[in-house]
């Protein structure tokens, strides 16, 4: 008959395994959308703020 505390090393591990999956993955998918959001918003925020004082996005034309 085999101890049951045998595979409580396993146990810990496949927690630590599951929190990674379901708390730190989702939060850091979220925080690195943020943080391309506001990028993109810092890069577009210019053009649209240069064509809307009418100035053209593009000076070559």
């Amino acid at each position: 008959m085999a101890c049951r505390g045998a595979n409580v090393g396993d146990m810990v591990g496949a927690v630590i395994v599951l929190v990674v999956m379901f708390v730190v993955g989702p939060v850091a998918v979220m925080m690195g959308g943020a943080a391309w959001s506001a990028a993109f918003g810092l890069v577009v925020g210019d053009e649209a703020d240069r064509s809307a004082e009418g100035d053209p996005a593009d000076p070559g034309t």
